[in-house]
């Protein structure tokens, strides 16, 4: 009998504490912040992303087709022809003959620059 009225004094202080707090409300609006903050990170996200896929679609819509685009092997070749063509001018504003000049494999350039016009 003795403990149990120990207990209920005990209980009725601690009840009265002002340590003990209750903090439902507290963390219900913490709940009700981190999921607003939620919210708003995913709208954000979802704008991003509607951008982003936007821009893909008008770099898709844009690019050239594959029957338009020339090999990268195609343009070194072109480049090669322009350098070999520009020493064949340089050549003959020198009254030089360039077929005295050329390397055989300027030459095989040079034919088939012909066959590509």
């Amino acid at each position: 009998m003795e403990r149990d009225y120990k207990t209920k004094r005990l209980t009725q202080r601690v009840k009265c504490s002002p340590a003990l707090v209750d903090n439902q409300a507290a963390l219900q609006a913490q709940r009700e912040q981190n999921m607003e903050r939620i919210r708003q990170q995913l709208m954000i996200n979802e704008k991003l992303w509607e951008r982003k896929k936007a821009e893909i679609e008008y770099n898709v819509a844009n690019r050239p087709l594959l029957v338009e685009l020339q090999s990268q092997h195609f343009c070194d070749k072109l480049n090669e022809i322009r350098q070999v063509e520009n020493f064949v001018q340089v050549l003959r504003e020198a009254k030089l003959d360039p077929q005295d000049h050329l390397e055989p494999w300027q030459k095989e350039l040079l034919a088939s620059a012909e066959y590509l016009d």
